[in-house]
C-alpha cells in the first residue's frame, strides 16, 4: 500500500440495541496515511469480522475519498443482500 493516501481498517465494537440485546458488530474507519489522524468512522456496518475485512481490504486497494465512507458502506450492505 506504498503511496496510499488513507488507510482504511475494521473496528469491532461491542453494542446494545433495545430489540436484540448486546451483540458484536464492526465498523469501518479511515485514517490520514499515518495513522495519526481519523478522518471517518462508520458504525455498525458488519456482523461478520471477515466480510469487513474484505471490505476494508477493497477501500485499501481503491482508494476513495473518505468523504464518501457512508455510502460505500450503504451500497456494499445493500448489494450483499441481493447476492446472498
Amino acid at each position: 500500500m506504498k503511496g496510499a493516501l488513507y488507510k482504511f481498517k475494521v473496528r469491532e465494537e461491542n453494542l446494545y440495541h433495545p430489540e436484540i440485546g448486546f451483540y458484536t458488530s464492526f465498523g469501518v474507519e479511515v485514517y490520514s496515511d499515518d495513522f495519526k489522524t481519523l478522518l471517518r468512522f462508520v458504525s455498525d456496518v458488519f456482523t461478520e469480522k471477515a466480510k469487513a475485512e474484505n471490505f476494508a481490504d477493497l477501500l485499501n486497494e481503491c482508494q476513495p475519498e473518505p468523504v464518501h465512507l457512508d455510502e460505500l458502506c450503504a451500497d456494499f450492505v445493500e448489494q450483499e443482500s441481493v447476492y446472498f
